[in-house]
């Protein structure tokens, strides 16, 4: 597994299309097998933000130096919701899990969201990404994801 974020710098919102991933130990290249990239908020970034991913692979050495992703991307058609705040949550460890309950909502009665993407994340003490789970829900207001204990 790889940790990290994808920033979006511009003052649009991106839809990513498709992705190229390399990984490496010093300058050469380690041969991978079946990379998927998992991202949340169906590979959209909104303008001026960032979204975590997970990559995950099987490599033929247990180490790698550094790794490149390149992106392909077009301007979606997307914004964040200003009113869908977190109302509450708690977050417990037990069991190797760290456990995060809450609620949301949402002030726009008259237009209530299709659907809502709750990312929970684990940071290092530095601030780097080391885990990220994600839900997406269409009607309901509890959310109940389950991050596994990292590093």
């Amino acid at each position: 597994y790889i940790f990290g974020e994808i920033v979006n710098n511009g003052s649009a919102s991106v839809d990513i299309l498709n992705w190229d991933v390399k990984i490496f130990d010093g300058n050469q290249e380690i041969q991978t097998d079946d990379v998927f990239l998992d991202i949340p908020n169906n590979y959209a970034v909104f303008a001026n933000s960032s979204i975590p991913f997970a990559l995950l692979t099987s490599l033929d050495r247990p180490n790698f130096t550094s790794y490149d992703i390149s992106l392909d991307y077009a301007a979606g058609p997307h914004s964040p919701r200003s009113d869908l705040s977190i109302v509450e949550f708690t977050s417990t460890s037990d069991a190797g899990f760290t456990e995060i309950t809450g609620k949301w909502s949402h002030t726009d009665v008259e237009n209530p969201p299709d659907i809502v993407w709750i990312i929970a994340t684990a940071r290092d003490a530095q601030g780097r990404l080391t885990n990220l789970q994600y839900q997406h829900y269409t009607n309901a207001s509890i959310i109940d994801p389950r991050l596994p204990s990292g590093p």
